[in-house]
């Protein structure tokens, strides 16, 4: 069995890594979309996070709905999205997003990972992940009349938001809320496979990076090109031509359209990974958009003979071999200077020694256990700590003796100073939103966090907070 899953989040700010889920929806199908099961979630601020006025202004909601009796902890809710997306089954998924390969995959990548869950609950060997925002902007370019578009008069081009376009093709939906999202998302996703059947069916299988892997090695054996459909800004289907991986998702291709192909690294690398390079770069497991030559044919004419002459040509040319070989194996972004434990996500898997503790630290119900605990990886040690620090916001009646709560605020010392971090800080913070924040933001942020209420200066911690204040707002003592 099959089924499809479609979900959506809203987020205090952009940042995937240091941000939080305030909402998370979704919906699982079989493939004749008969809902299964559904998750509509709110979830309360963590004390370390800063909400932005932005992400406010986007989903519509004020600061005080943040932390509604309905919220709940985002322990709590990790476990509710881990079973959701992954509840233990052995059937084939299709996890269906609207551009959340990029964001929201990654958001609940963290959101897991700093809860102590699995954080790659969309990969698999059974799974896909399929992006409908590419599928409707291919089905569009090689099926026009697809979807009813939506054209947006200020920017001059067509808008590829979702609340514009299901409204457009009749599809109801109250946008910037999570569940609605996930709803729409899932009505859309059935007209275009009504309408469109191709796109859907080549959607699913660029979503699995095994099968993507496997048809650039077949291909890597022969001269026929490749076809992959991209959208920068526009449409553009690129004949290419893979030349070397890291046998770790990442390939280095030929565009065929190239007048040329630099032999020199250093010139290869000025033009790697920009717009227009002979080189492109494409990672298996970020659902690329290969297109079988009858469909890339549809709107564009190729020289089928000529190119794979060409392809034979670059294959015998150990130069450019080499080349593609040196740039699949470079490093495409820089270790963060004193990364913090979110950043250090893709630093490697859990030890061994850990799991059985972080099993445990799941199962127990007794919070002075958890606190407790001890894990040899510094990251899991410094989440179960804020994990702990932040259970008697839920109005559980956790009580931990003083020696354990210092321990627990060293442990966490990081994560619990950034909201009052410099305005350069990689992560929100309360001086990179006073710029942008609305006198009820900074009214609010007076209170939760404890401030000097002259806003005409640097917003400093007040010596000594009220201990009543700081009761009511959280356990921590700002």
């Amino acid at each position: 069995m099959t089924d499809l899953c479609f979900y959506d989040t809203e987020a205090t700010d952009a940042d995937r890594r240091h941000g939080q889920i305030t909402q998370f929806g979704g919906i699982r199908t079989d493939l004749n979309f008969r809902k299964l099961a559904d998750l509509n979630i709110r979830v309360r601020p963590l004390p370390w996070i800063v909400p932005t006025p932005e992400a406010l202004e986007v989903t519509g909601m004020d600061l005080w709905q943040l932390f509604d009796e309905d919220a709940i902890s985002e322990f709590d809710a990790a476990g509710q999205i881990d079973r959701f997306l992954n509840p233990g089954w052995t059937g084939e998924r299709i996890f269906v997003t609207y551009f959340g390969i990029d964001f929201d995959d990654e958001l609940i990548r963290a959101t897991l990972f700093r809860n102590l869950r699995h954080p790659y609950p969309t990969s698999g060997k059974k799974s896909a992940r399929v992006d409908m925002l590419n599928v409707v902007r291919m089905a569009h370019h090689f099926q026009p009349g697809t979807l009813e578009t939506v054209f947006d008069e200020e920017r001059g081009k067509l808008t590829w938001r979702l609340e514009k376009i299901c409204p457009a093709n009749g599809i109801a939906l109250r946008a910037h809320d999570a569940y609605a999202d996930a709803e729409g998302l899932m009505d859309l996703t059935r007209l275009v496979r009504e309408r469109a059947p191709w796109a859907w069916d080549l959607a699913v299988a660029n979503g699995n990076p095994g099968r993507v892997d496997q048809m650039l090695k077949d291909a890597g054996e022969g001269d026929a090109p490749l076809f992959l459909f991209t959208h920068f800004g526009e449409p553009d289907v690129v004949p290419c031509f893979p030349l070397a991986t890291d046998d770790k998702r990442k390939h280095v291709l030929v565009d065929l359209r190239a007048d040329s192909y630099p032999t020199d690294v250093e010139t290869a690398l000025g033009v790697f990974n920009k717009a227009g390079t002979p080189y492109p770069l494409i990672k298996s497991n970020l659902s690329p958009m290969f297109v079988p030559p009858d469909v890339a044919s549809r709107i564009h004419a190729f020289d089928f003979p000529e190119l794979s002459e060409k392809i034979r040509r670059i294959k015998s040319d150990p130069a450019i071999r080499s080349v593609a070989d040196e740039l699949v194996s470079r490093r495409d972004f820089k270790a963060k200077e004193n990364p913090t434990s979110e950043e250090r996500l893709y630093d490697g898997f859990v030890k061994n020694e850990d799991k059985e503790p972080i099993r445990r630290f799941l199962d127990t119900w007794s919070w002075n256990e958890r606190a407790a605990m001890r894990f040899s990886d510094d990251r899991i040690d410094d989440f179960a700590a804020r994990i702990c620090l932040d259970a008697p916001n839920s109005g559980i009646g956790v009580a931990y003796p003083q020696h354990v709560w210092e321990s627990l605020e060293q442990r966490a010392a990081e994560a619990i100073s950034r909201p009052f971090a410099g305005p350069d800080a990689r992560w929100a913070t309360i001086a990179s939103v006073l710029e942008t924040a609305s006198d009820e933001w900074r009214e609010w942020a007076t209170g939760y966090y404890g401030l000097d209420c002259d806003w005409g200066g640097d917003a400093e911690l007040q010596d000594e907070p009220e201990q009543e204040l700081r009761e009511a707002q959280f356990a921590l003592p700002f």
